[in-house]
């Protein structure tokens, strides 16, 4: 046995909710119930997983995050909604709350449970409430920290919410039952988001460019997320958002402007010629490189400077670092610096550019 699997294990004895959330896909739960289809849903099996999802529905009407439903027992859920009992509070981080709301609403579809509903609902009911004037999204709400304040672009939580809402709008299943009232509170919610997303882009000489994973909930300006995630220009948060827009129906010259200013950066930054090699060190420990290599596919830094696009690391302590290989070889090895998503964006803007052009 290895060191790192007994470590996780030796955790686990301790702490087995810490290993499920980790390392058994919390974020895609519930996956399990559409891989079995929908028979699945009327199984006593889901009906056990809906029980465990409904005693963790907190008092504002989310739920907490990094929960594995199908691995906790009926004990570990006693003891979480003990220590959630007072919980005035709700998160989206990681899933959390949407994941929820995606289950029980296809239960109430498949059983016709009124509880699956009103749980669900109140879900809903907690997105339209968190939601900002401008637009935007904290990552928790009521937020604790400055942090959880923040209008939320990384690991898409922003454009889950509003793909969640849209089909809510367009009566996608499962969500064909909610009221009309619902679904014109959802509209209301998608077009701020919206219009947030393009008010919070950020433009270089007053021409937009792209995204930091967190923007200031008032003043919408690039923001910290914690002493190492510095106010940069985002290559990778920022991919799925420029997907999100190409996917509106009928893009206002708003939607337009800011997917071309987007692309338009992308191709101005791209990295080429280069690849991340894997490697042991004299030591004997597993690290990172860059290494040239003329067919080696476009790639991206994860953090541009907001005003002259440089690439830049940070340290664990914060610090600006513009060469990857003064990382210390744990900081290197830790943190994504270097991404492919924004390829998705420019395959996919040949094809939007060529729909837009032809309506």
């Amino acid at each position: 046995m290895n060191g790192r699997l007994f470590l996780l294990l030796a955790i686990s004895l301790f702490n087995p909710i810490w290993l499920y959330a980790q390392y058994n896909g919390y974020k895609d739960w519930p996956r399990e119930e559409r891989q079995f289809g929908g028979k699945y849903l009327l199984t006593d099996e889901a009906t056990a997983l809906a029980d465990k999802v409904l005693a963790l529905q907190l008092q504002t009407g989310a739920w907490p995050k990094n929960i594995y439903y199908p691995q906790i027992s009926a004990e570990e859920v006693s003891v979480l909604k003990k220590k959630y009992s007072n919980g005035n509070f709700g998160t989206v981080e990681n899933n959390a709350t949407l994941s929820e709301i995606h289950f029980l609403s296809n239960m109430f579809q498949a059983t016709a449970q009124r509880r699956y509903r009103k749980a669900a609902e109140e879900g809903i009911q907690f997105l339209l409430n968190a939601q900002y004037q401008n637009g935007g999204w904290p990552l928790s709400f009521p937020a604790t920290t400055d942090r959880e304040a923040c209008i939320t672009f990384e690991n898409d939580v922003m454009v889950n919410i509003l793909q969640l809402l849209n089909r809510i709008i367009q009566k996608s299943e499962p969500y064909s039952y909610l009221s009309d009232d619902i679904r014109k509170r959802a509209q209301d919610a998608f077009n701020k988001g919206v219009a947030c997303i393009l008010n919070a882009q950020i433009r270089q000489e007053g021409k937009p460019t792209v995204w930091c994973a967190r923007h200031h909930q008032e003043t919408l300006a690039p923001a910290c997320g914690d002493v190492a995630e510095l106010p940069s220009l985002s290559s990778n948060h920022s991919s799925s958002i420029v997907l999100f827009l190409m996917g509106i129906v009928d893009p206002d010259p708003f939607v337009k402007s800011a997917i071309e200013g987007a692309v338009e950066w992308y191709n101005s930054t791209v990295i080429r010629g280069l690849k991340r090699e894997n490697y042991i060190n004299k030591e004997g420990k597993r690290d990172f490189r860059l290494v040239s290599d003329p067919h080696a596919a476009d790639m991206w830094a994860c953090y541009y400077t907001l005003d002259s696009n440089r690439p830049f690391f940070t340290s664990v302590g914060g610090d600006v670092i513009y060469s990857f290989d003064e990382l210390t070889r744990e900081r290197r090895t830790s943190v994504s610096w270097y991404s492919n998503e924004p390829q998705k964006v420019l395959r996919r803007y040949e094809r939007w550019k060529k729909s837009v052009e032809a309506e």
